[in-house]
């Protein structure tokens, strides 16, 4: 593996782009284990680094997404115990805190499919040897 650190111009080889391609869905599978491991095959690679760097914000952007669901379950559930007590989910409509409560539930599914959709969309620009970061957060993970 070439020093990409030395030529970040130079076109990734085709064991780097193997390696940034495969980052993406494994994190976004397994967490950072596999990342971990494949960072570490790769860590002479500047290629490699950067698509790491991108996969990791987007797991940071995965937990804080289940930190908002979280929050949304514990506002609504606590809502729905403050308006009515346990009654409440008794009713044929269920009233706005149990609602987002629901979609709080929601949201990290949701968030998930998202990434699994980005991950597999970033494994194949890193395949084909691109370097593009996601819009603003990545901006913190330059590239090479």
């Amino acid at each position: 593996m070439h020093d990409s650190l030395s030529d970040p111009e130079a076109p990734p080889t085709d064991k780097e782009r193997t390696l940034a391609a495969l980052i993406w869905p494994l994190t976004a599978a397994f967490g950072i284990v596999p990342w971990g491991a494949l960072l570490w095959i790769g860590r002479d690679s500047a290629f490699v680094r950067f698509h790491a760097g991108q996969s990791i914000l987007q797991v940071l952007a995965l937990v804080g997404s289940a930190m908002v669901a979280l929050a949304m379950m514990l506002v609504g559930l606590g809502a729905a115990l403050a308006l009515g007590g346990t009654e409440i989910f008794n009713q044929a409509t269920p009233p706005w805190p149990v609602l987002v409560g629901q979609l709080g539930a929601l949201f990290p599914c949701l968030v998930y499919v998202l990434q699994i959709a980005f991950s597999l969309r970033r494994a194949v620009q890193a395949n084909r040897g691109e370097r593009e970061g996601y819009p603003l957060v990545g901006r913190m993970m330059p590239a090479p």
